[in-house]
Formats: structure tokens, sequence, C-alpha cells
């Protein structure tokens, strides 16, 4: 059985937003081999099964499931992965790497919302329902939404502070400002959780990474962490990479990052 795609209705106003995903998809897809990307995996499947979230045999959710690398850990596992995402590049690329690997994934391209739950009738349907660094998830609503999908356990796992030299640089020139009120919205979601009858089980894991890149490595690395919809991703890329240029030392550059990040349980 090969992994399919259901294609769901998608309103005007985020045809944008995944178009815009779409554009960094093959950055992703190429990804999905770094050995920092296969420990990521591995760590995150390991702490599924520490925390007893999900086992052989469970129907699990990824909300904003980009390639779908921990849905395919998942499959690895023995798990009956759902994956949904707005972008079609990024769900064609989970099919392609989740086909290559001989494995299945019911995947769905789409915006997330509880009216896409109802439409879909995910009510308490998934045994495990997550998120992993989905912007639109500390939007209390959608959490809520996936909260109702699930009639087992949930896991949000979002940035709590992120402290990225290069990033915060070149935030500064795309936006005016340095960075995303990380901590803000975490707490919010946080908030929303226990406002909404619900006792989370925070975790909080402090990563500091180095990474070492050529210009061009560098260039098609950070023009994917940059999202302005009224830029195409060619003018984005040529930007970052004038601004980039002043940063190079020896043939490289070197970017140093601490990400705090919160995984939410309940």
């Amino acid at each position: 059985m090969t992994t399919k795609i259901t294609y769901l209705p998608i309103t005007k106003d985020l045809q944008e937003d995944g178009q815009s995903w779409d554009n960094r998809s093959n950055f992703f897809i190429n990804m999905h081999t770094r050995q920092d990307r296969v420990d990521q995996i591995k760590d995150f499947v390991q702490f599924v099964q520490k925390h007893n979230l999900a086992k052989a045999g469970d129907h699990t959710l990824d909300i904003g499931c980009g390639t779908g690398d921990y849905a395919i850990g998942l499959a690895h596992m023995g798990a009956c992965p759902t994956g949904i995402d707005l972008s079609k590049g990024m769900i064609e690329g989970a099919k392609q790497l989740a086909n290559k690997e001989g494995l299945f994934l019911s995947l769905y391209q789409g915006a997330w919302s509880e009216a896409t739950r109802q439409s879909l009738h995910w009510d308490k349907t998934f045994n495990f329902a997550y998120s992993i660094f989905c912007p639109i998830m500390y939007d209390i609503d959608n959490l809520l939404a996936m909260t109702r999908a699930s009639r087992g356990r949930r896991l949000l796992i979002a940035f709590k502070t992120r402290t990225d030299k290069i990033v915060d640089s070149l935030s500064q020139a795309f936006y005016g400002h340095k960075a995303f009120p990380w901590n803000d919205a975490c707490a919010n979601s946080i908030q929303g959780l226990k406002d909404a009858g619900y006792t989370p089980e925070v975790i909080t894991k402090v990563i500091p990474t180095e990474e070492v890149l050529s210009l061009n490595e560098a260039t098609k690395y950070f023009s994917m962490r940059i999202h302005v919809n009224t830029m195409s991703h060619d003018a984005i890329q040529d930007r970052v990479r004038k601004l980039l240029l002043p940063q190079v030392k020896n043939g490289v550059i070197t970017n140093e990052n601490v990400d705090t990040v919160n995984y939410i349980m309940w």
C-alpha cells in the first residue's frame, strides 16, 4: 500500500501561505537524511515511548507535518500516522519520503482548524495527536481543535525562547524587530489549556547548537527561515545573501544559537 494524499479546499487568503512553504519543501526533503535531522527524529520517538504517548498500532495525528519526518519515525515504530499540512510541496514531499522507505502515511493538504476537524469527522479519532514547531498552534482555538481530535494524549513541542545570532539580525533587517515573541506565545498556549480545564505537564529543554556553513549553504538555509509573502523566494535569497556576505570569515559563516523548547503534554 502506498501513501495517499487527500486534497482539501483551501481559502484564497491561505493559499499564499501554503505557496511560501512550497518554495521551501525541497530543502526539507533533502534535510530528511541529514544526521542532525535523523537524531531529532530518533529523540522524538524515544520521548514518545518514554512518556507512553503512543505505541505500535496506535493512530497518530501530526498537525503541520511538513515533509513527514516525525510521522515517518512513528511509522517505523509501528504506529499508523496521519499528517496534515497547508503546503502542497511539503505534503507531496512527505509522500515521496514515505514511499521511498516503504511506509504508509495518510496525508491531507489543508488548513488546520475546528472546521477542518469537523469536516473530516475527527472527533476523538486518534490515540495521540501532536504538533512540532508549527506557528499556528500558538492559537488556542487550533490547539483545542487538536485536543478534540484525540481520545488519548496530546503533545505540543514549541519554542519558548530562541537566541540565534544570524536569524535575529535577518529578522531586524526584514521585519524591523529581532525576534518573534516566543515566550509570550508559549505562555499563552499553556494558559489557554489551563483555562479550558486541562492540566498541562511541561518539560523544558535547552538546546545549544553551532552551525558552520558556506555562503551558498547559509543563503539557502536562512532563506528558509524568512517569511515575507510580498517577496518571491528568489528575491528573499538575493537579499539574504547580501546581508550574509559581511559575516563570511575564512570562507565560512558560523552561527551560534540556543533554543529553549517546551514539551507540553496533556
